[in-house]
């Protein structure tokens, strides 16, 4: 930190204080902080200052860092791909944003989350360069242990609904039986796997519509409209809205707008007011006795668990021409975005 301050010729003894006190704040701090002369090419840059955070991090200390450059800290598993992309961003007195694998004194490897900005002078030189580094070794690794724990726990989910399957098979004593309640646990089995195939936390809504639909048959997207906005739903949320899909698509099969050649139906959502989210399922073109006190497992799942898991406000109705049902989601129930 002398050689910055010198560069900086600090005039007065306001200064000095604004210095120390800008010194102190640095040296408090738990991210590893490293100062370097501006030059990109070897030897440089060279290391004009490092905080106490960097010696623990590394194990060098400041009196080893400085005059070395930072390539020091660098080994077998340094990503040269992040290297060449960050000499890129100094080139062109970019701000950097990265990871990468570095050293420490002892020889082990650790991984950083990587920040490093260029120092202006006030006739807008770079004369320094800024690096923000934070150790982040222990939280990958947590990570990657909690991404097997559920893909763990996913394939015995999947294993434990076969099981029940093959039990339920055994023991209903009607085949009508057997067959719904064998459909039912097959989605269940589809969400585990789609989820354990899933690299974050959220889905998308399209997946699941697509999905379902696809399970009932080749009709099952012949026959439908899907579309709407790119909406994610959290991942425990997805059972609840998958097996009433499912319920939907199975009577649009047997009695609704896919048991004919003529039936249609569209999935559809949009956006409302106050953030909501509108999904619709709309059936049309087919000739079916309207029902309205009809119940059973599927309209018991859209009044009761549906509102239970995802806050929503539902309605469903047995129209003449086929089955419709909206539900409305709040804002905390989905997120919305755009597709990488």
């Amino acid at each position: 930190m002398t050689t910055v301050r010198s560069r900086l010729q600090l005039p007065n003894t306001e200064a000095a204080q604004s210095f120390a006190l800008f010194k102190a704040t640095v040296e408090a701090v738990g991210d590893a902080v490293v100062v370097t002369s501006c030059e990109l090419d070897p030897p440089g840059p060279r290391i004009e200052y490092v905080n106490p955070a960097f010696t623990r991090m590394t194990g060098f200390s400041a009196e080893e860092s400085l005059g070395q450059t930072p390539r020091f800290l660098q080994g077998p598993l340094t990503d040269r791909v992040e290297l060449d992309r960050l000499r890129v961003c100094l080139i062109n007195e970019q701000t950097f944003d990265g990871e990468v694998i570095n050293y420490r004194k002892d020889g082990g490897a650790y991984l950083i989350e990587w920040m490093v900005t260029p120092v202006k002078n006030p006739a807008g030189q770079t004369t320094h360069w800024l690096s923000v580094q934070r150790d982040v070794t222990a939280r990958k690794q947590l990570e990657h242990q909690q991404k097997l724990l559920v893909a763990e726990l996913h394939h015995r989910t999947r294993n434990l609904l076969a099981v029940t399957r093959a039990i339920a098979l055994r023991t209903l004593p009607n085949s009508s039986d057997r067959d719904v309640f064998d459909a039912r646990l097959a989605a269940l089995g589809r969400v585990q796997s789609f989820l354990s195939t899933t690299p974050t936390q959220f889905v998308s809504l399209d997946d699941i519509v697509r999905g379902e639909l696809e399970a009932v048959g080749e009709d099952g997207l012949g026959q439908a409209t899907v579309e709407g906005p790119f909406v994610e739903l959290p991942c425990d949320k997805v059972q609840a809205l998958v097996l009433l899909l499912h319920e939907c698509a199975t009577n649009a099969i047997k009695h609704g707008a896919l048991s004919q050649p003529d039936g249609r139906l569209a999935v559809r959502w949009h956006f409302a007011e106050e953030a909501r989210l509108v999904l619709t399922w709309q059936e049309s073109g087919v000739r079916m006795p309207a029902d309205p006190n009809r119940r059973g497992f599927g309209t018991d799942l859209i009044t009761r668990a549906l509102r239970y898991q995802l806050s929503a406000e539902t309605w469903l109705e047995f129209r003449s021409d086929g089955v419709w049902c909206t539900i409305w989601l709040p804002a905390e129930s989905f997120r919305a975005g755009h597709t990488s």
